[in-house]
């Protein structure tokens, strides 16, 4: 079959890939002029393992190594959407007023298709409202389009959205007839189909982003519990994840959760209708993001003038999405804050600060280092390593990445966020002076003089 793909995003390169696996010959529209020539250039727009060696495979203007199944354009001409048996939009859907997902790039994508015939389903991926759908079809109406409209939303996960394109859980299809149900029945990898209306199919994949967002919410909170009574939280969750209607994943989120989906989606499902468990879990996140800076203004009054080292700035491993990222977000308060920022990401060359090409560039001469990702970067360093590297030794984990008694044991002052907090009998530097915490108030003092010392003062 001939497809059309209107985005080059995650979704519609996830798409047109798979698509072009399974024979079918497509044109992706994408109208950023950046995008398209990175494509133009053999290289993807964004990070994302696996993806681009697959969409490569198939990609080229009719004598490609895959025969040219996929081609990108700017834009979609009359004469290419005749004989199409499908589009599908995968246009971005930013927050909009109030929590509810700006929708204006889909309708615009959807009406672009003036030429399309009219049997073509127009098939919505981008996550949309609720109402949207019906907003949609309005709209294709009374521009005289009879086209089916349809939902199938994604569920593809950063870090895995090949394995998710490919072997999804579900497929979910919002459609109103039997004959487009069957179509795109066809189109669906291997798996259960879940035919829904295209309202419910916007509200599944709404629900399915808020409830994770209230599960990591909730266990981050739990993590928080644990630390507060001194208990092991790894331990607790392992024994909670057992219970086979809980289960054992996504139960960590000790930085809070960022990312472009559950934000926002989140979000949007509150906006729609009151979601106060939806609504308390924002909150909660929002709280959470802040954890690192308190902590660090647990040993520094202002980190104003410190060199600090921000490890990992994209909110997922592997990938160079930082949309609403932990890292980010932290870095940017600590350069407002007027730090002397460095970050280091291996997919992430643009943040707040300097940027720095390795782990010990970043780390070098740092009064602190702020974790947010496993880096395998940071595995590599010998224990030793990071305090002769640091001006001051403090290592703040928000990704429970480190070997934290090895650290320990060569001199640096290593928190595990949401694990356990510091005790008495750990040390570390506080400005220029040797410290210990003070476990009722979490005041400094100096190990041999009982005088505050912050940043010097």
């Amino acid at each position: 079959m001939k497809l059309l793909v209107l985005g080059g995003g995650l979704v519609g390169l996830a798409t047109a890939a798979l698509f072009a696996q399974n024979g079918h010959d497509v044109l992706l529209a994408e109208r950023e002029e950046g995008r398209l020539e990175a494509l133009r250039r053999g290289a993807l727009p964004v990070v994302e393992p696996g993806l681009a060696e697959l969409f490569f495979r198939y990609f080229g203007e009719g004598g490609g190594p895959g025969g040219g199944r996929i081609r990108a354009a700017g834009g979609i001409a009359k004469e290419e959407q005749q004989g199409a048996a499908a589009a599908f939009v995968c246009v971005g859907t930013p927050p909009g007023a109030g929590g509810a997902l700006d929708c204006g790039g889909v309708a615009e994508a959807a009406l672009s298709l003036c030429a399309l015939p009219q049997s073509a389903p127009v098939v919505v991926r981008s996550t949309v409202n609720p109402e949207t759908p019906r907003l949609l079809e309005a709209a294709l109406r009374r521009a005289g389009r009879k086209n089916p409209l349809v939902l199938w939303p994604e569920f593809l996960a950063e870090g895995c959205a090949l394995a998710g394109a490919l072997h999804p859980a579900r497929s979910v299809l919002g459609a109103q007839s039997e004959e487009v149900f069957a179509l795109l029945s066809s189109l669906c990898p291997p798996g259960p189909v879940f035919c829904l209306s295209p309202e419910e199919a916007a509200l599944a994949k709404l629900c399915a982003n808020a409830y994770l967002a209230v599960r990591l919410a909730f266990f981050g909170e739990a993590a928080d519990c644990c630390a507060a009574l001194g208990a092991d939280y790894a331990r607790v969750a392992a024994a909670v994840g057992a219970d086979l209607r809980i289960g054992g994943r996504y139960l960590d989120a000790l930085g809070g959760f960022g990312g472009s989906c559950l934000p926002k989606d989140t979000a949007a499902l509150a906006s729609a209708a009151p979601m106060a468990v939806a609504e308390a879990a924002l909150r909660a996140n929002a709280l959470r993001l802040r954890r690192p800076l308190g902590a660090l203004h647990r040993y520094y009054r202002s980190a104003a003038g410190l060199p600090i080292a921000v490890l990992g700035l994209a909110h997922k491993m592997g990938t160079d999405d930082c949309r609403a990222s932990p890292g980010l977000l932290c870095a940017q308060a600590l350069a407002e804050e007027g730090a002397k920022v460095r970050c280091y990401d291996p997919y992430v060359k643009s943040g707040p600060g300097k940027n720095c090409q390795t782990v010990r560039e970043c780390l070098q001469g740092a009064c602190a280092a702020l974790v947010f990702l496993p880096l395998p970067e940071l595995c590599a360093l010998r224990p030793e390593e990071w305090p002769a590297a640091m001006k001051e030794p403090l290592i703040l984990d928000s990704a429970d990445a480190l070997d934290h008694a090895a650290l320990s044991a060569a001199g640096a002052v290593c928190e595990r966020l949401g694990r356990r907090a510091a005790t008495a009998q750990e040390g570390g530097f506080c400005g220029n002076a040797w410290v210990k915490i003070r476990p009722q108030t979490g005041l400094w003092q100096a190990a041999e003089a009982e005088q505050h010392h912050i940043n010097g003062g």
